[in-house]
């Protein structure tokens, strides 16, 4: 995975579909010091798992 394309992205370019995944205190804390956005991750994390947009 590329650290640069989960890096956190402007509040004028969030998506507007909400989930909740739960994640320990410590991690939330490295993620805030690496400055990673959970969503970000996840999104990659899809796609290496071989999800196709449609758009």
């Amino acid at each position: 995975m590329d650290a640069h394309k989960i890096v956190r992205k402007p509040k004028d370019q969030q998506r507007t579909v909400l989930i909740t995944i739960r994640i320990t205190p410590e991690m939330s804390l490295w993620l805030k010091g690496k400055n990673y956005s959970p969503s970000s991750i996840f999104n990659e994390a899809l796609k290496d798992l071989g999800f196709k947009s449609r758009r």
